[in-house]
């Protein structure tokens, strides 16, 4: 399980994803499995740019899923180190997709993989260029049974708080949503300001974690603010690193071993190139391309003194083995959920 909160207006996208990946029996959730877990990818296509996160299975056979979200989308084999760890950063010839081209070559993709990618569910926000307008748009794409599900549409429809929220995941209440709302000083911005509803959602995903064992704290916040036509404007899509805990490295230089704090980073896919799950001391690098900037921030986390870079690649856990028994009650739980 996992909690996936995509929050759109006229005036942003903000999507909140946690990052802990669980072991299930069959019957219950035994632990975690991986602690920084990657849920998130960034689609920049020929019409705009979307986010989507993902909660279901953690690995589409033997690749991971963000991974195998990813490899769909870019229709690319991506270069890998010998160690199986994709490289983080690539410069590569990728044929740019319509936002809905891109959804439909998805939904493909998991209609073809009914058996290994039953029960993923993705929610996905973002802005695209119609009728030379911009149009924000909210979806879910999921699987349900032996057939893919597509809900939403590419015309926003807003709420009384003058946004769409939209989840994968675990559950939570709009009472929850509403009252962190009331409770926050800048409520009459929510619609509007998106660091405002990016806290409000923090916030959310941490209570509903400290509720239940398959929800992380440590999160991942993807932002962009509304953005106009013209490329001589900026275009900026944020990648946030929200950790509720220290995580460390080891990192090699002349005068010994040094223990520094990390940063993780999400997948990023442009027509110009990739950024694949990576790990950094301190923030990330800023990614330009086709006049877009896509910084990397981390909370909390600041760079040790005389260094300036540091970025590394991840290498994911092997999937975990799992017994044909609890495959089938994975299927048949998957088969009536929503």
């Amino acid at each position: 399980m996992t909690l996936i909160l995509t929050a759109t207006s006229h005036s942003y996208v903000v999507q909140v994803s946690d990052r802990l990946a669980t072991l299930w029996n069959g019957k219950h959730i035994v632990g975690p499995f991986d602690t920084t877990a990657n849920k998130n990818l960034t689609y920049l296509g020929f019409d705009g740019a979307m986010t989507l996160g993902f909660a279901g299975p953690a690995y589409i056979g033997d690749q991971p899923t963000d991974d195998w979200i990813a490899s769909i989308l870019a229709d690319f084999e991506f270069p890998r180190r010998s160690d199986g760890a994709i490289l983080e950063f690539g410069q590569c010839p990728i044929h740019p997709l319509t936002l809905n081209q891109a959804c439909y070559r998805l939904t493909t993709a998991i209609d073809q993989k009914r058996w290994a990618a039953a029960g993923l569910h993705i929610s996905i926000g973002g802005f695209r260029a119609r009728r030379h307008r911009l149009a924000p748009f909210s979806m879910k794409i999921y699987s349900k049974g032996w057939r893919t599900v597509k809900a939403g549409d590419m015309r926003l429809r807003l709420d009384a708080t003058g946004l769409r929220l939209g989840s994968v995941g675990a559950p939570w209440s709009r009472d929850q949503f509403l009252a962190l709302v009331d409770a926050h000083p800048q409520r009459a911005r929510v619609a509007i300001d998106a660091d405002v509803v990016a806290d409000i959602l923090c916030s959310l995903v941490r209570e509903v974690a400290s509720q239940r064992n398959d929800v992380g704290k440590d999160l991942m916040i993807i932002k962009f603010p509304r953005y106009e036509s013209d490329p001589k404007l900026p275009r900026i899509v944020e990648a946030r690193f929200k950790p509720s805990t220290e995580h460390q490295g080891i990192l090699a230089r002349p005068d010994g071993d040094h223990i520094v704090p990390l940063a993780f980073w999400p997948w990023l896919i442009t027509p110009g190139g990739y950024r694949a799950p990576s790990a950094s001391v301190g923030s990330g690098a800023t990614f330009n391309t086709h006049g877009w900037s896509f910084p990397c921030t981390a909370d909390g986390i600041a760079m040790p003194p005389g260094l300036f870079f540091a970025q590394i690649p991840i290498r994911r856990p092997d999937p975990p083995k799992v017994g044909l028994l609890q495959r089938l009650q994975h299927l048949a739980r998957a088969a009536f959920s929503d």
